[in-house]
């Protein structure tokens, strides 16, 4: 198990410089023992533990890595880029303007495009896009489903406020009956700006399932 091995030896040096030696949803503090918390390699759909036990990555890095870690045809555009020197600069190169050109043509419908650099800022942005479109305040959200890492999202844990959810309307996941009602509650309120999304169910304490 993961106490008697290099990966506990890494989590306790953590704890002493960072809160809970891993934060956020990287953390396996609630997963069963043994399962690994660090990682030295990636390389396709595999990971590298600390003690180089190769893993089978089924998250995917969370989602986005669906090419794999390390994919040739995605490093060698990124180095092509990096040797322009414009990455993390003042502002864009013209690579920006192509993506969302090219976003916006592959999607009926969809006008533009925003760039952001993780989901929480994406569900952030998009709610606060659809509050100024509709003159609304109230969304609907998935309870302890993961919309994001913002106070907004993370619904009693320590430090968030009442303030800081409200506004929000919850309905169970697949199920269209709990939507509706939550519907009808917050038209009562003043309407519906948004309901917030997850593409599956992956609370801990089911059976993951997807709509």
């Amino acid at each position: 198990t993961m106490a008697s091995t290099t990966q506990a030896a890494l989590l306790a040096r953590a704890r002493l410089v960072i809160p809970n030696g891993v934060y956020g949803h990287q953390s396996v503090a609630s997963l069963p023992a043994g399962y690994p918390q660090f990682y030295r390699q990636a390389q396709g759909c595999h990971l590298w533990g600390e003690e180089g036990q190769v893993y089978t990555d089924y998250l995917c890095g969370y989602g986005p890595n669906i090419l794999g870690y390390g994919d040739r045809v995605v490093e060698d555009k990124v180095e092509e880029q990096r040797k322009t020197g414009v990455d993390t600069t003042t502002g864009p190169s013209k690579v920006m303007v192509e993506l969302a050109e090219k976003v916006v043509s592959l999607n009926p419908g969809l006008a533009w495009c925003m760039f952001a650099k993780n989901g929480n800022d994406v569900t952030t942005l998009a709610v606060t896009v659809a509050r100024a479109a509709t003159g609304r305040n109230n969304i609907l959200v998935q309870p302890k489903g993961y919309h994001g890492a913002g106070p907004v999202w993370t619904k009693g844990r320590p430090g968030v406020l009442d303030t800081d959810t409200a506004h929000q309307y919850e309905y169970e996941y697949n199920d269209i009956g709990s939507v509706e009602k939550a519907m009808e509650k917050a038209a009562e309120d003043g309407g519906v700006a948004a309901v917030i999304v997850s593409a599956f169910d992956y609370r801990y304490s089911r059976e993951m399932a997807m709509a």
